[in-house]
């Protein structure tokens, strides 16, 4: 892949951080918030998979690449920092959020308006007993110095990866990214839970929504991808066939290309 992108970066709308993100491709503009333990970068391939058709603008979430940490997490700082962003792409900026991402631009489409909005697997459920259980074994992971064992024990467990998924993840870079992202997790998570998202908050966007979801997380209790279909007055799905949470690593070329033709018509 020839990967062509300029790095910016932009005053926080919180005042406490500037905000660094990528420019890739041409076109409508779209701001891609990337998951919890991601970083702009992680969207390169889907950016330059669209570049002839869309502008990309993924960002590093606050405390991450290039991003400082300012006062720390939370939602509404780092729905600030989208805001930021937003408006260095220009008044008819899209925007886009993965996983905890995710959760993060439907705030920042609450309170911005952006003109349409892409959605993939915001995990509003991910908390409970299961869950619980499931963070105590990651943060005794990591107290012991091993975070490749609790990236691995996350991607099976809660993103249902299968062996042959998890090994492909290990042969990318993104692995490299998501082992010195590990640590971070955690303190995310408490910012995200202390905000407490609802998905009934988000019954009046009214802008056009593009919801993705994988055929293996479909039906991930995690993700409630049909009950925002269904809330949501103008929305609509689509399933990336035989991938789930981290598609936008396998299948960047059909999430480009649904991407695209949202933002295009």
């Amino acid at each position: 892949m020839d990967l062509q992108f300029e790095e910016h970066s932009v005053r926080s709308a919180a005042g406490d951080a500037d905000i660094g993100y990528i420019q890739i491709g041409s076109g409508p503009s779209l701001v891609i918030v990337p998951g919890a333990l991601g970083l702009a970068l992680d969207w390169s391939f889907v950016a330059t998979a669209m570049a002839d058709r869309v502008a990309s603008y993924p960002i590093d979430r606050r405390g991450k690449g290039r991003s400082g940490l300012g006062n720390g997490f939370s939602v509404e700082a780092e729905a600030a920092d989208v805001k930021a962003v937003l408006d260095a792409a220009g008044p008819d900026a899209c925007l886009m959020g993965h996983s905890s991402g995710a959760l993060i631009a439907l705030e920042a489409a609450r309170l911005y308006s952006p003109r349409k909005l892409v959605i993939y697997e915001p995990p509003f459920f991910f908390k409970g007993p299961q869950v619980d259980s499931l963070m105590s074994r990651y943060k005794a992971k990591l107290d012991v110095g091993d975070a490749d064992g609790a990236i691995d024990m996350l991607s099976r467990e809660e993103l249902l990866m299968t062996d042959a998924q998890v090994a492909f993840m290990r042969s990318t870079p993104a692995w490299g990214i998501l082992l010195s992202l590990a640590p971070t997790f955690p303190a995310e998570w408490d910012a995200i839970w202390k905000f407490n998202p609802q998905v009934e908050s988000y019954k009046d966007l009214s802008m056009p929504v593009l919801l993705l979801t994988g055929s293996m997380t479909e039906n991930n209790p995690s993700y409630p991808t049909q009950t925002l279909l269904e809330l949501l007055p103008n929305a609509r799905k689509v399933v990336i066939d035989g991938h789930g949470h981290m598609g936008h690593l396998a299948a960047a070329d059909f999430i480009a290309d649904q991407i695209a033709s949202f933002l295009l018509t």
